[in-house]
């Protein structure tokens, strides 16, 4: 094993080497603790961040950039995104850098058990690092959850670290405050251990057989497909009079999912995107964006703000939003719905509307604009945006959007009179 002693690696915190008593003192925290540790403690915002000796922990961009990748003399990669519809890259894609690949098709969803991967991801790294010259970079689409949350597993499984040393360890090198973690306890050798799901709240001890891929960012950029408008929404499409359960959502949400790119066109003049295009001003300015709602907006997440864009003309919505089940983000529908009306309505008005990755919080937001102002029921609005961008609001969200669907009670024209 490679020499790792100026890095903290044991159960008691204040010691390199602790001792049965202080093991036993040890207590798992409460999730609040961990989010308050996540929230205010950040890092780089890089796309590649060493996180422990020879242990590099980055994004998609970083994964395909193989310049980058020689130039860290990665031999290992660990893709916690694997799949055809997420970060498809694969042993062949890295057939001519001599690098070892191991696929882990997690997505990142509450409902997902990305627990069942731990301990086989905790070994690849492992097996790696103590290989001659062995460098390992560990990366999902963000590589601030998945890829996260399994190096979190390896300082905790063979490093023998707390959760929340291991959270410290990472903190101090990487900007991973948007990660929010659940914890249940397990044993391992008689040791307590915590597993633990990045972007989730809810806890699931059984171990899933269902692996499900997201559709994260991929090499497309500009989507300008036909888009029907209003006045062409089917009255008696199915499922328009009767809100669906959360299983039937999630069943239209993942079957058959469309590519995503960094943006997307879903609703003439309005466009879903992620954190890559709200800073990207000379694509904004290209696509003529005269507005722009972040869904993620806040110094701890995606703070551009007015000052960002002020040389674009570019009137700005910032929405404190937190993609987490548990977060009330109904609270917006109404407000945002109108501003995005208004950018609508207005000469030449483009809107944006983004958050991190622009599958969650953005979409929620957008299909809640339709149901309100485009009189669509929820499954109208999922399968218009579906069709130009695959989208999967968290659980919490797609439960309050079945909340305003039953609200607006879907009858003709109550929602387009409610804008």
């Amino acid at each position: 094993m490679q020499e790792r002693s100026k890095m903290p690696h044991s159960r008691d915190s204040s010691s390199p080497t602790s001792s049965t008593g202080s093991r036993a003192s040890y207590e798992t925290p409460a999730l609040s603790d961990l989010q308050r540790l996540l929230y205010f403690r950040g890092g780089s915002d890089n796309h590649v961040d060493e996180v422990w000796p020879n242990i590099y922990l980055g994004d998609a961009w970083a994964a395909r950039s193989k310049t980058t990748l020689q130039s860290l003399n990665i031999t290992h990669i660990l893709n916690a995104a694997d799949g055809p519809y997420s970060i498809n890259t694969g042993a062949k894609y890295y057939k001519d850098l001599q690098i070892e690949y191991y696929g882990v098709e997690a997505f990142d969803d509450p409902s997902f058990d990305i627990s069942i991967f731990f301990y086989d991801a905790a070994n690849f790294i492992g097996k790696a690092l103590n290989t001659s010259g062995g460098k390992v970079f560990v990366h999902c689409a963000m590589g601030i959850s998945r890829s996260a949350s399994l190096v979190l597993a390896f300082l905790m499984i063979h490093e023998n670290m707390t959760l929340v040393d291991a959270l410290k360890t990472i903190l101090n090198k990487l900007n991973t405050e948007r990660i929010e973690v659940c914890c249940a306890t397990g044993t391992l050798g008689g040791k307590e251990v915590v597993l633990f799901k990045g972007n989730s709240r809810h806890c699931s001890a059984g171990p899933s057989t269902t692996r499900m891929a997201w559709d994260s960012l991929c090499s497309r950029d500009l989507l300008r497909p036909k888009i029907r408008s209003s006045s062409s929404q089917m009255p008696g499409s199915p499922c328009s009079t009767e809100t669906p359960s959360l299983e039937e959502l999630r069943r239209l949400l993942w079957t058959h999912r469309h590519p995503t790119g960094h943006v997307d066109e879903v609703w003439p003049n309005l466009y879903v995107g992620d954190l890559y295009v709200a800073r990207d001003k000379a694509q904004l300015s290209r696509m003529g964006i005269s507005h722009v709602v972040d869904a993620a907006a806040g110094r701890f997440h995606i703070d551009t703000g007015p000052k960002f864009y002020k040389d674009l003309s570019v009137d700005y919505y910032g929405v404190e939003a937190e993609d987490n089940p548990n977060f009330d983000l109904s609270i917006y529908f109404y407000p945002v719905a109108r501003y995005i009306r208004a950018a609508l309505n207005s000469p030449r008005g483009k809107v944006l509307v983004h958050c991190a990755m622009g599958i969650s919080r953005s979409a929620t937001l957008v299909l809640a604009f339709l149901m309100i102002c485009e009189d669509m029921s929820l499954t109208d609005a999922i399968q218009t945006v579906r069709s130009h961008r695959g989208v999967c609001p968290n659980s919490g969200f797609l439960q309050q959007l079945r909340e305003l669907d039953i609200q607006l009670g879907r009858r003709k024209g109550r929602g387009a009179e409610t804008c």
